[in-house]
């Protein structure tokens, strides 16, 4: 083959490559937004709100953001607290209110406020707050103090959120023996500091109590 030809194939082949390589790029992997959703506050002495974070699957923050405030992002609808960057892969909203109960929130990310050199696989992410939920625990006789004859039903109840007082009381309803009367059996309510944890303790009860119940209704509410 002649040397000017085989130059010129060499040539040839050269500019085809350079022009693959001048076309084709590799597409730049974009960063995933993953939310942890708060969790209800403890209804205990010393508990603290719940955050709400956001996780990203790479460096994120602009590395002068990293540990403080920021305007990275902001809820829809809004709520009293502050954005600040946790590290470069982690933003974290700190509440000054507890949340409330089965509410809807997106979170929007300000693009402006985010790293420059990364691609975010979305700027916006919803999520919802934990559901009102009620346990029911012990139901007990107690016996009372002054007057050993007198007896009544004790039940006890625990929530997740801080309960509304009015509510709960319009929902309860106790049923002495095996037919349900059209108005509940008298009972009173009351509370521990936080609103957590209730107790339904009903009118003292007719004796004896061998073949009779006591039921506890909680109504919806």
């Amino acid at each position: 083959m002649p040397a000017r030809l085989l130059a010129s194939l060499s040539l040839l082949l050269l500019l085809t490559v350079s022009s693959f390589g001048w076309f084709w790029k590799p597409k730049r992997a974009k960063l995933t937004v993953a939310l942890t959703d708060p969790a209800p506050m403890a209804l205990v002495d010393g508990a603290s709100r719940s955050p709400l974070v956001v996780d990203f699957g790479g460096s994120a923050a602009p590395l002068e953001a990293i540990g403080r405030e920021t305007t990275a992002a902001r809820l829809v609808p809004p709520r009293p607290g502050k954005w600040s960057w946790q590290s470069e892969r982690r933003l974290v909203f700190t509440p000054t209110q507890e949340w409330p109960a089965d509410a809807s929130y997106r979170v929007q990310l300000d693009r402006k406020s985010l790293s420059r050199h990364v691609e975010f696989e979305t700027l916006q992410r919803s999520f919802k707050t934990a559901k009102f939920a009620m346990t029911l625990g012990e139901t007990r006789f107690e016996v009372d103090d002054a007057d050993p004859k007198l007896k009544r039903v004790v039940s006890e109840l625990s929530f997740s959120h801080a309960v509304d007082t009015e509510s709960l009381e319009k929902a309860v309803f106790l049923i002495f023996g095996r037919t349900r009367a059209w108005r509940s059996f008298p009972f009173t309510v009351s509370y521990d500091k936080f609103m957590g944890r209730a107790w339904i303790k009903s009118a003292p009860v007719p004796l004896p109590l061998d073949d009779e119940t006591m039921t506890v209704e909680i109504g919806a509410g």
